[in-house]
């Protein structure tokens, strides 16, 4: 990846617009190895991991882990090489406990400071205010991270952020509510994402008493 992006170019002024790209990870993953003098995986595990508790989280894929069917067939593991990019295998329990270290400002529901405040406030921040272009598209207003970073579907809740993601053989979509300390993760072992947002979307109406309302 980084061999590539050497190669390659912008595809936009810096304060001109602002984009999500797996790519920007990939060169994370490069500067966390370079200044930590370990890998990125193990790095990860020991400063992120294991302090929030996530214990079930890792980047190689072991068992157990939930196989993917696709019209009934089993497919093998999806193997993801660019661990910055998305390399990690996980478990709706240890996602939890990430949620809640973000609701926590930081700190780990295991009570060690995992992130500064100041860096979980950057993770909220409104990515699109400090450039050129406006975006008009609501729900897709990314951030830090985020896909979207003040979910429309949610309007009537407060300021929802929310990441989604998924390949041949995985999927699902993170959704978060800082103001009224609720999230919810949801994971499916079939392709793509398009099913774990309408499940994610109704767990979190039916925290608000709201079961069954229609997109605004």
């Amino acid at each position: 990846v980084l061999d590539t992006l050497a190669r390659d170019c912008p595809n936009f002024a810096p304060g001109e617009n602002n984009a999500y790209n797996n790519n920007g990870f990939a060169v994370v993953e490069d500067i966390v190895e370079a200044l930590s003098g370990t890998n990125y995986p193990a790095f990860v595990t020991e400063n992120l991991f294991e302090p929030m508790g996530m214990l079930s989280s890792t980047y190689h894929g072991t068992e157990p882990v939930a196989r993917s069917y696709v019209g009934g067939i089993r497919y093998p593991n999806e193997i993801i090489n660019a661990a910055g990019g998305g390399g990690v295998y996980s478990s709706v329990l240890d996602m939890g406990q990430y949620i809640q270290t973000l609701l926590a400002w930081g700190v780990s529901p295991m009570q060690f400071a995992v992130l500064e405040s100041n860096s979980v406030a950057a993770l909220w921040r409104d990515e699109t205010t400090n450039v050129s272009f406006r975006f008009t598209e609501r729900y897709f207003k990314p951030g830090l991270g985020w896909d979207c970073i003040a979910d429309p579907e949610f309007d009537y809740a407060g300021v929802a952020h929310n990441k989604n993601g998924g390949g041949e053989t995985f999927g699902g979509l993170l959704e978060v509510i800082p103001g009224r300390g609720l999230g919810v993760i949801v994971l499916n072992n079939y392709p793509g994402d398009t099913a774990a947002r309408p499940v994610a979307v109704e767990a979190l109406r039916w925290s608000f008493g709201r079961p069954g309302l229609s997109r605004k």
